[in-house]
């Protein structure tokens, strides 16, 4: 019994060593940036991966920063304001004031930039509606997302326009291949035509298929051939999965339209956010 509470004592012993903080023996400070206001300051928030930090001022000005301190946006939330907070998704603001009596919320709405120059698309290159999409031709979900990007160029043939970025995945073996031999039709001006055979066949990729699709389709072999080896075009592969792996992708398809994350990618959803994105431009 006396043995069992020993045991008991240096287990409890070691659980709270385990989780008890560390202790720091110190810390250093330096100062990354000073924000410049045309007011002074009330109270400031960041979101959650610190990459946005946002400023109330008096005058009732909320201003947006990003991690570098450059001024990104600001709005007006009347003079009486005195509090902010985040949530901790870091997706809304709740802004404060006990004189007005009245708590204000503030959807926020990031957004990214992404390269869509030099980059197979479909639709006018002025549209107001940009759908970039990284993807992976050996990916099913990209295969079945494919099918429904068509069918939102048809419904708005004036007012999207559909960007391929590619993304294949290390575990995916003919992935990065398909990605060349697409880019080497488009030398060709059949990308797309290409693109869409090799989603078909996207369970029996392999160097072989690459040949048939390109006879299929009437391409010049021997450039083919040629181009889908062209350490450009391997570059430019790269180029799209570096700026993915900066926008923090992690599974594929990655649909953005104007810069924004969409996660429901059903047409129903895609077409009520085009619809809403309309509205905004007109």
């Amino acid at each position: 019994m006396k043995t069992n509470c020993l045991r008991l004592f240096f287990l409890m012993v070691v659980v709270l060593l385990a989780a008890a903080p560390i202790s720091f023996a110190g810390v250093n400070m330096d100062v990354a940036h000073k924000l410049t206001l045309a007011n002074p300051p009330l109270d400031v928030v960041s979101t959650p991966d610190g990459k946005f930090m946002f400023v109330l001022s008096e005058k009732g000005i909320i201003s947006a920063f990003d991690q570098n301190g450059v001024l990104q946006n600001k709005i007006h939330v009347g003079e009486e304001v005195e509090r902010i907070k985040m949530d901790p998704q870091g997706t809304r603001l709740f802004v404060t004031s006990r004189l007005g009596k009245s708590v204000q919320v503030i959807v926020l709405d990031f957004f990214v930039e992404i390269n869509t120059a030099d980059t197979p698309s479909m639709g006018p290159q002025n549209a107001p509606v940009v759908l970039a999409v990284f993807s992976d031709f050996q990916c099913p979900y990209c295969a079945r997302l494919a099918p429904r990007l068509e069918q939102v160029l048809k419904q708005y043939p004036k007012s999207v326009r559909v960007v391929y970025k590619n993304f294949p995945l290390s575990s995916h073996k003919f992935a990065k291949q398909a990605a060349a031999a697409a880019l080497a039709a488009e030398r060709q001006g059949k990308f797309w035509e290409y693109h869409d055979e090799l989603h078909k066949y996207y369970r029996n990729l392999s160097d072989k298929k690459f040949i048939e699709i390109a006879q299929q389709l009437g391409l010049d072999e021997a450039k083919f051939n040629k181009d889908r080896h062209d350490p450009a075009i391997l570059e430019k592969i790269n180029l799209d999965h570096e700026e993915g792996e900066a926008l923090e992708i992690r599974g594929i398809p990655a649909l953005f339209m104007n810069g924004r994350r969409i996660q429901n990618r059903d047409l129903g959803n895609l077409q009520d956010i085009i619809d809403k994105q309309l509205k905004k431009a007109q």
